[in-house]
């Protein structure tokens, strides 16, 4: 049965494989794309990912409101999560847990080329949990790895 489908993200790294496959089974497919973000600054990643914050957020708001006045039945949201956990205690970090700014690292030689964020993210970054979405949502896990679930479904 071919099925309407948004693509918010559709040049992303999930939209790029996801779009084509979608539409070789004749699915109707409409993507949008944040092409205009133009390259990534590495040195000043706050103001680079100021739009994508925002979409995220806002756009996400718009985008559930919209999907709930036309009778959408399913959404499919990515997430991320990319900010640093504390270095002690258990790899993976759920929200709860503080965190941990970046002390002690020698970053003198790669800040001036990537710039702190990107540092931080490199150096002090962490796993984190989806324990909440399976606890409060009860949600679960269809496929171990987002491999094998585009294997399966999109084959």
């Amino acid at each position: 049965m071919a099925m309407r489908v948004f693509v918010a993200g559709g040049t992303g790294v999930l939209g790029r494989r996801l779009v084509p496959q979608l539409v070789a089974r004749g699915h109707q497919v409409t993507a949008i794309s944040a092409t205009h973000a133009g390259k990534a600054d590495m040195k000043h990643m706050d103001r680079w990912f100021a739009g994508t914050n925002r979409l995220r957020t806002e756009g996400t708001d718009h985008l559930l409101a919209a999907a709930e006045a036309a009778g959408v039945s399913n959404i499919v949201a990515q997430g991320y999560g990319a900010w640093n956990g504390l270095r002690t205690g258990a790899v993976l970090k759920s929200e709860h847990d503080p965190i941990d700014p970046m002390t002690g690292t020698p970053a003198w030689l790669a800040k001036p080329l990537a710039g702190s964020v990107a540092v931080t993210m490199m150096t002090e970054g962490r796993g984190f949990s989806n324990a909440k979405a399976k606890r409060e949502l009860g949600w679960e896990l269809r496929y171990p790895s987002w491999r094998l679930g585009f294997k399966s479904e999109l084959a």
